[in-house]
C-alpha cells in the first residue's frame, strides 16, 4: 500500500507541473537568459491614430515560490521602438521619413509568469504579462496571454491593443573566473 502510495505521488508531483505549463514559454534553470521579440499594434479608436512597436531584449529566468509551478522570467531596460516616431533620411532635395527612430525609444520591462500555484485540484496554467513603462513613470499593465498552439507564439490582447511575442533558445548565464 505505501508503494502504491509513493508511486502515485510522485506521478503526481511531476505530471501536475507539466500539465499546468503554457507551450510557448520555455523553461531553462534560474539564471539562464532567453531572447525574445515583441511587436504590437495599437488603435486608438476616438482619434483614428494608430502605431506598431517594436523591441527586443533578454529574460532572466528568476527564481520564486516554492509552492508556484510554472515559470518566471523578466528584464527591464529593454528598447520599445514606435512607427509613429521618425527620423529623416535620403535629405536631397527632399527628405523622406523613417519609422521607428533608434534615438526616441521608451525603455520596457518585461516580466512573464506561466503556471500558478499548487492547488488541488490542479487549475489550468495561466500566462500573466507585465509591462513596466519605464520611460513613463513606471506604469504598468498586466494581461492575460495565450500561447497559439501551431507557431508557439504567446499573444496578448485588450481592447485596443495586441502584443505577439517571439521566444528564442535558453542561454545558461556566463561564469567569469
Amino acid at each position: 500500500m505505501k508503494k502504491t502510495f509513493f508511486s502515485l505521488f510522485t506521478l503526481v508531483a511531476f505530471t501536475v507541473p507539466t500539465l499546468l505549463r503554457a507551450d510557448c514559454v520555455p523553461t531553462a534553470p534560474v539564471g539562464y537568459t532567453v531572447p525574445f521579440s515583441m511587436v504590437s499594434l495599437k488603435n486608438f479608436s476616438s482619434g483614428g491614430s494608430q502605431y506598431a512597436s517594436y523591441s527586443t531584449g533578454n529574460l532572466t529566468y528568476t527564481a520564486h515560490s516554492r509552492f508556484f509551478l510554472g515559470t518566471t522570467l523578466s528584464s527591464t531596460s529593454n528598447q520599445q521602438l514606435f512607427s509613429d516616431r521618425t527620423f529623416q533620411i535620403n535629405c536631397s532635395p527632399f527628405c523622406e521619413n523613417q519609422p521607428f527612430n533608434i534615438n526616441n525609444a521608451d525603455q520596457l520591462g518585461v516580466s512573464i509568469s506561466d503556471g500558478g500555484f499548487l492547488t488541488f485540484p490542479a487549475k489550468p496554467a495561466s500566462i500573466s504579462v507585465t509591462f513596466t513603462l519605464q520611460s513613463w513613470g513606471n506604469s504598468q499593465y498586466t494581461y492575460t496571454g495565450s500561447c497559439d498552439a501551431t507557431s508557439g507564439e504567446l499573444f496578448l490582447t485588450s481592447p485596443q491593443n495586441m502584443y505577439l511575442i517571439t521566444f528564442g533558445t535558453p542561454v545558461p548565464p556566463v561564469i567569469i573566473q
